[in-house]
């Protein structure tokens, strides 16, 4: 569809994350407002796929920045992800951060001897990043987005070496902050990969007990939602009703993504701009976002290969209890992917839409191979012979 109704705000999650009065930057700053936690301090941020962390991360980077309290960056580690080698990885990374520290901070330029500290990968991201909280004026906070792709040693080297700046910040520049982001705390980072071998010679999780506080992003409320959609009014003049907003809530519970996605389809739905969004048009989108299974409801479907997973959705599907194996951590961290939420004391599945997909993949293959005809249940005039 042509015209300002679909040069949609709904196609970008950030319009909720993008301001200081909404949850966003909460995630990142004290509880007093007065910036990223004490010296030496190592975060988490994290959320489900497409929730908005990377956006709310680089908008924390700005708003920070222009105060001229913190030396903010934000880097996106996605290129050194399944890499297990922390040569390897770690040559990513020092091409990351000599890409964006000076776009962030001009007078950081990279330090000519940098790399000759690739040749002790044990050691080069903690001189890496001791060598820029030494030379910056501010306080140094980075923003490691996609932090949780890394993965074997090299992650196991990544979080000992922040673990080692950590401990010895007294004596030895280390950044401000330090903040990883992605879908999982750091507890979980080894347990979701088939990498546990790596770190069994250790005979501790120290390295994962590094984080002194965990943040994740809390999905919309209506009255979020709500102003999200106003703004499309305010902007084209096409008004949702009530109704349609209430249930487009109730379809998302407040996902980002999905909130986004069932707007931004339903206004390409509408062959008139001008012409109100009742609930017949949202139920239409959802229904269309299953059947196309668009790229984020893949990538969540691809989590259902993972036993961790597994364990926790078969029951809950079937109305049973989990297994004795199943532990507390194990859905915290399906709530922290967003694929189960609690809810009145009792864990659901995140939100109708996944609830509908989520039985779709686990049971297709099964019921693709059913030697059944589903004609032979139906009579003549359409009933169902039961």
């Amino acid at each position: 569809m042509e015209g300002p109704a679909h040069d949609s705000l709904f196609q970008h999650v950030w319009i909720l994350c993008s301001g200081p009065a909404l949850h966003a930057p909460a995630a990142a700053e004290t509880r007093t407002g007065d910036g990223p936690r004490r010296a030496g301090s190592i975060l988490t941020l994290h959320a489900g796929r497409q929730t908005g962390k990377t956006t709310c991360a680089r908008w924390l980077v700005d708003h920070y920045n222009q105060t001229a309290r913190f030396a903010v960056v934000w880097l996106d580690l996605e290129t050194a992800r399944e890499q297990p080698d922390p040569a390897k990885a770690f040559q990513t990374i020092f091409d990351k951060l000599d890409q964006w520290v000076p776009l962030a901070i001009p007078e950081l330029t990279p330090n000519p001897d940098r790399l000759d500290w690739l040749m002790n990968p044990a050691t080069a991201i903690l001189r890496y990043l001791g060598d820029l909280a030494s030379r910056s004026t501010l306080p140094l906070v980075l923003l490691f987005d996609e932090a949780d792709g890394l993965v074997g040693p090299a992650m196991v080297s990544f979080l000992t070496q922040l673990r080692d700046g950590y401990l010895g910040r007294d004596r030895v520049p280390f950044p401000h902050s330090v903040v990883l982001v992605g879908m999982r705390q750091v507890r979980d980072f080894v347990l979701a990969s088939e990498d546990r071998k790596v770190v069994s010679w250790l005979g501790t999780t120290t390295p994962f007990n590094i984080t002194a506080e965990a943040q994740t992003l809390a999905p919309f409320t209506q009255t979020e939602v709500e102003e999200l959609l106003l703004q499309h009014t305010a902007a084209t003049g096409q008004r949702f009703e009530a109704g349609a907003v209430e249930l487009l809530y109730h379809l998302s519970s407040g996902h980002p993504w999905l909130v986004n996605a069932l707007a931004d389809q339903v206004v390409r739905d509408i062959r008139d701009p001008t012409g109100s969004i009742v609930r017949s048009h949202v139920e239409s989108a959802k229904d269309t976002l299953i059947l196309e299974r668009r790229t984020h409801l893949d990538s969540l479907l691809a989590r259902l290969r993972e036993p961790r997973v597994q364990r926790i959705l078969i029951p809950m599907l079937v109305g049973a209890q989990t297994g004795q194996d199943v532990l507390d951590d194990d859905f915290s961290y399906l709530i922290g992917l967003g694929l189960v939420t609690l809810r009145n004391g009792r864990y659901e599945i995140a939100n109708p839409i996944y609830r509908e997909v989520i039985p779709r993949a686990l049971c297709f293959i099964q019921q693709a191979q059913l030697m059944v005809e589903p004609t032979w249940y139906v009579n003549r005039d359409g009933s169902l012979d039961l």
